[in-house]
């Protein structure tokens, strides 16, 4: 046996959740939840309870209200557009009805000249659908108790949806109140519901004549006799009989439920819509949304402060350099790349002067100087007409470190560098390696002439640059 939780019938003291089996057709078990009265959240607690203890899994509920929470009123729709219907509709429910109409959800059942309108209050419905979503319990319909018994009794009888007598149905679906409905043609004409007492149904059956006088035939449901109530008092509501009526009409819940039928009243919509699953999912959704786009914008203005920042730092620095290149170099342009002219200038004074500050020791500066001036050619005759014997060569710069040495000149052929390259490497202590020479132009040659007070070696001439290491500990 497997049970679902199918039906919930709810009035203001005693609830009734029924209980059917998905293997067994048929089968229906019904059990009562005592709460105190407006104790919302008691009774769906004690529900609940009384489902795990009879191992019933909880699907989608029927949740049959008290009639006393309804009302029902028939209406004209003559004027209304089709595009407006329901909403006008709605305004001339509340009419007719002692609320406003924002305060009640309303269903309406269309004949062929009239429509009935069946409402209910969302102050009586509406604590009920939070405490069951909280708990995670699904609601697929909302439907007095008595109409939902009534359809669930005209399926039973193979007429649910056509009926050409008008009958009457005095339904008890506890044991405080009695409903009576007319019905025409299928069609709900009236809806009345009172207490259970003899002297007040009489009246109301004299004050709705449409419905009673014209019926072909009285029905009883949840009573203990099928009773002609145009001429015999009404007895008491039937327990057993009661409790016969909503095994049926769980019954039948379970029957909708599984074909995806909807009961003929249904007030599960508008305000009573509620939030479905995937609702509730796309409030957390658009909530964890919300919450990522907030940081994203926290984030993207965090960087734009410290972009901003950072910019500011940068044109302070730059007016820093700046100014220091001012002091350092007056008179010069300041350069676009400033730390890269400090840089060479720092390589410079770092050639002249020796790195760390470490002075290298004056009888090996003053060897090495002598090994150098050793390995350099000699320029030969004068008169001598061979180019090969007369070499003619300008030191310009000559810079000697403990593990370097720089040498800058310029001769009259590349040949002559290397001839330079190749005695300096047999006579100094240093690894020469192949010179970097450059062809130098006329204008070149007079200009260093010009600075240097000598005549130019010739109108064209090749610049050469010299270097060479050695470790630091070789003699």
């Amino acid at each position: 046996m497997r049970l679902s939780w199918t039906t919930l019938f709810v009035t203001e003291s005693t609830w009734t959740i029924g209980f059917s089996d998905d293997q067994l057709d048929g089968l229906v078990l019904l059990e009562e939840v005592d709460i105190s009265v407006g104790d919302t959240a008691e009774g769906v607690a004690a529900a609940i309870r009384l489902a795990k203890e009879a191992g019933a899994k909880v699907g989608p509920l029927v949740v049959g209200l008290t009639s006393p929470w309804c009302f029902g009123a028939t209406l004209s729709s003559d004027g209304l557009s089709r595009r407006q219907r329901r909403q006008g509709l709605i305004y001339r429910m509340e009419e007719v009805l002692p609320v406003d109409a924002e305060a009640i959800t309303t269903d309406f059942i269309t004949a062929e000249e009239n429509v009935f309108g069946v409402a209910v209050l969302h102050a009586k419905v509406k604590p009920l659908l939070d405490a069951l979503e909280a708990e995670g319990l699904s609601v697929a319909h909302f439907c007095p108790t008595s109409l939902l018994a009534l359809e669930a009794h005209r399926n039973a009888q193979g007429n649910r949806a056509t009926d050409d007598t008008t009958s009457c149905y005095f339904i008890a679906t506890d044991n405080k109140s009695i409903d009576i409905v007319a019905m025409s043609e299928g069609h709900l004409k009236a809806w009345r519901s009172l207490t259970a007492d003899s002297e007040l149904i009489e009246a109301e059956i004299q004050g709705m004549p449409d419905a009673t006088e014209n019926a072909t035939k009285t029905i009883s449901l949840g009573l203990p006799n099928a009773l002609d109530w145009r001429n015999e008092s009404p007895g008491e509501p039937d327990p057993k009989a009661i409790n016969d009526l909503l095994k049926q009409t769980t019954r039948y819940a379970h029957k909708i439920l599984s074909t995806g039928q909807t009961p003929f009243v249904d007030l599960r919509r508008d305000t009573l819509s509620g939030q479905r699953t995937w609702e509730r999912i796309g409030k957390s959704a658009s909530a964890t949304m919300a919450a990522l786009l907030l940081l994203l914008v926290s984030v993207g203005m965090v960087n734009t402060w410290n972009i901003h920042r950072y910019d500011r730092l940068a044109e302070r620095y730059a007016d820093t350099q700046a100014a220091l290149f001012r002091e350092t170099f007056p008179g010069q342009t300041v350069p676009s790349a400033i730390l890269s002219r400090f840089r060479s200038e720092a390589a410079k004074a770092e050639g002249l002067t020796g790195r760390n500050g470490d002075m290298p020791s004056a009888a090996t500066t003053l060897q090495d100087l002598q090994r150098l001036l050793a390995g350099l050619p000699d320029r030969g005759p004068e008169t001598s007409t061979s180019q090969n014997d007369h070499m003619r060569f300008r030191i310009l710069e000559l810079r000697l470190e403990p593990d370097r040495l720089y040498l800058d000149g310029q001769t009259r052929s590349h040949a002559d560098a290397d001839r330079l390259a190749a005695g300096l490497g047999q006579q100094v202590a240093y690894t020469i390696e192949p010179p970097r020479t450059q062809n130098l132009s006329a204008s070149v040659n007079a200009g260093r002439a010009a600075v240097s007070g000598r005549s130019t070696l010739e109108e064209q001439g090749v610049g050469f640059t010299l270097t060479g290491h050695r470790e630091v500990n070789q003699p």
